[in-house]
């Protein structure tokens, strides 16, 4: 005989376990949106829980309890087993369905359990059937013996138990199981692919170059150096007086005349068969020789061309034609003027959101002893970091399968593991042919089938509760 401890101790296990499933589910169940669930698992739970706890009635000892309590107690385990495992299978499908559409695990888990016409077959079809067959069976070969045990079962024969909870579930929860590593290996596989797809290393194709602008190359209008100076003389004074200056530093025409300028490269080494070439192609080159003198190219409005004298000692070169479309800060180039030297050092930034180049102030201890400050960044390579950078700030986060779904699909395999739990006890019993035992592994399923849920939901039911400010244990509110 079982001690009454210890029937007692899953009396208790069985009741609490039983509060503690509507607590969670519930709770869980409005987490998702979706109550069909849970709420059905509770009902199966209620009644295998609820006929179990009956039989302390009489102490719950089998051989103290009437017949057609017997009976009854038997069908109702049986019914609950049967909806229990409909819900799980439907909840395999649906994480099923929802493994499929990673567009949709940023909702939460909401769109997860959604109720579909297909969950009629395992939550209501599936039971009916299988009461009716085991209600059959009872009737017909059921006789009546009692066992030393927690709460009635079939004893004789044996056998009618794997039409009751111990066998047809198991049947059932296998494809169930299926259908939930499948689910793992597709989730794992989807999100292996964002990652990589993710991966920062792409965000730019190796492979395909961006297109790049053309890029004009000018050549320097005035270089001075102390062999050799050139001077770039206006050739008619009348024809820009009247023009105004791109830039506020070109508006001091005697403070720029006495201004040294540095291009942000080193041009190429004049030659002089390379200046005679040029002189020999330009018109009106037989002007007589300018003094030599540093003044800085002006705009106008008719193109003039200019005159190039070349002696042993000097090198005079005198254009005034100015390509429309230059930037005055192309033409003035990394100069320190004196009008800007009053302000702090400057230094080149580049923005591909913006010009070429972008002014930015910064030390004097980044100044170059060019008169350059910071450093040359070729537009192409901006461009490239720009669009890096938009491509990382814009990019959307990687869609995650939800906590909820997650936990789902554990609990499937779990269920799984608990409907094992209820066939060890009855196949070894029926393998050897004797009495049954009177505490067997389905004692453990069946407070298993309780706690199941509340070790497995309640972490999350607790915090989502805490974000909506509900208390964990009003759950109807």
């Amino acid at each position: 005989m079982l001690p009454f401890s210890l029937r007692i101790a899953w009396f208790c296990l069985s009741l609490s376990g039983l509060i503690g499933c509507w607590i969670t589910l519930f709770a869980f169940g409005r987490a998702v949106g979706a109550l069909w669930g849970p709420i059905l698992y509770c009902i199966g739970c209620t009644m295998m829980q609820g006929i179990f706890c009956l039989g302390l009635i009489w102490k719950m000892d089998p051989f103290l309890m009437p017949r057609s309590f017997c009976i009854v107690q038997s069908i109702f385990i049986g019914f609950a087993t049967f909806l229990m495992t409909g819900v799980a299978a439907a909840f395999s499908v649906a994480t099923s369905l929802a493994a499929l559409k990673p567009k949709r695990w940023m909702e939460g888990g909401k769109g997860a359990l959604v109720w579909r016409p297909v969950f009629l077959f395992p939550v209501l079809v599936f039971p009916v059937i299988a009461s009716a067959v085991q209600i059959a069976i009872t009737f017909r070969f059921d006789t009546g013996e009692r066992s030393d045990d927690l709460h009635c079962e079939y004893s004789n024969p044996l056998w009618i138990r794997f039409l009751s909870y111990a066998g047809i579930p198991f049947l059932l929860s296998i494809p169930c199981c299926y259908l939930s590593i499948k689910s793992i290996l597709r989730i794992l596989k989807t999100n292996k692919h964002l990652r990589r797809s993710r991966d920062p290393d792409m965000d730019i194709d190796h492979f395909t170059s961006i297109p790049r602008r053309p890029k004009e190359v000018h050549i320097p209008r005035a270089i001075s150096t102390s062999q050799s100076s050139i001077a770039i003389a206006n050739m008619s004074p009348t024809s820009h007086s009247n023009r105004e200056p791109l830039s506020p530093a070109l508006s001091g025409g005697t403070t720029l005349a006495s201004r040294g300028f540095h291009m942000p490269f080193q041009p190429p080494p004049l030659s002089l068969d390379t200046l005679n070439s040029s002189i020999s192609s330009r018109p009106g080159s037989d002007e007589p020789d300018s003094p030599i003198s540093s003044s800085f190219p002006t705009f106008a409005n008719p193109p003039h061309a200019g005159t190039v004298t070349i002696d042993p000692d000097r090198l005079t070169i005198a254009e005034s034609t100015i390509h429309p479309k230059e930037d005055w800060r192309e033409i003035l180039g990394p100069a320190r003027t004196p009008d800007l030297d009053k302000h702090d050092s400057l230094r080149w930034e580049g923005d591909g959101d913006k010009s070429d180049y972008e002014y930015g102030k910064g030390d004097d201890d980044d100044v170059t002893e060019d008169g350059l400050s910071g450093t040359y960044t070729p537009r192409g390579l901006q461009v490239q970091r720009s669009i890096g950078n938009l491509a990382r700030k814009s990019r959307r986060p990687l869609p995650t399968l939800a906590p909820a779904v997650w936990r789902i699909i554990f609990f499937q395999c779990t269920f799984t593991f608990i409907h094992l739990l209820m066939c060890i006890s009855t196949v070894a019993d029926v393998i050897k042919g004797g009495p049954p035992s009177p505490f067997g592994t389905q004692h453990v399923a069946i407070i298993l089938a309780a706690w199941g849920p509340v070790i497995i939901f309640a972490p999350l039911s607790r915090s989502n509760l805490r974000q909506t400010h509900h208390p964990f244990w009003l759950p109807w509110k």
